[in-house]
């Protein structure tokens, strides 16, 4: 199973993270900041196993989770929406 090509790809198309076979299943390995900018590494199960015919859907999949962990985390051209304001507002209140 050739995952270093499939690596390659995800690179080369700006993402982040590795496609890694753990346990017989593929899984997309990314550091990713979270809220209050804490780094942390995160694995997420991609769904399928660790086969040579499913690289290319997996490389999919991982684009997709890109795409929707940018959303989710405020990514470079993503706001928060209005209905979060009011939820961050009192998490940075908490803090300080």
């Amino acid at each position: 199973m050739d995952l270093a090509a499939t690596n390659a790809s995800i690179k080369a198309k700006g993402l982040g993270g590795s496609l890694l076979k753990e346990r017989g299943s593929l899984y997309w390995r990314i550091r990713i900041t979270v809220a209050f900018g804490e780094s942390k590494t995160r694995k997420f199960h991609l769904r399928l196993n660790a086969q040579e015919e499913v690289l290319g859907l997996a490389e999919t999949r991982i684009e997709e989770l890109a795409g929707l962990l940018a959303a989710l985390y405020f990514g470079r051209c993503c706001k928060p929406q209005a209905a979060l304001n009011p939820f961050l507002e009192r998490r940075m209140d908490e803090r300080h």
